[in-house]
Parts: C-alpha cells; structure tokens; sequence
C-alpha cells in the first residue's frame, strides 16, 4: 500500500493522498460537529435528571 505523500499514512487508493490531507476541511467540521452533538447529549441527560430528581434530594 502506498504512503500518503503529506502525512505518511496508509492510502487505499492510487492518488498518494489520504482523504484527511485532501480535504481537512471536512475532517475538521466533522469532528466539531460531533463534539458539538456530544455536549449536547450530556446538556439533555443533565436537564432531563435535574427534572427528574428535583425536589427528591434531602436537605
């Protein structure tokens, strides 16, 4: 298997060019995009609990 010409990882392809080198900006929104999908998870797991438990809590 050829290496990537910018990186030097593995390319499946004949171009010399791995797909995170040939387009980094896609890379870079897909990442912040799961980010973004993962603290909006923890934010709706976080509301639904405080809803769930509040007024159970002793005190």
């Amino acid at each position: 298997m050829p290496l990537c010409t910018e990186c030097g990882t593995r390319v499946g392809s004949r171009q010399g060019v791995c797909p995170r080198c040939l387009h980094p900006r896609w890379y870079t929104a897909r990442k912040v995009a799961i980010c973004l999908g993962i603290v909006a998870a923890l934010l709706l797991v976080i509301r639904y609990l405080a809803t769930e438990f509040a007024g159970t809590w002793p005190g």
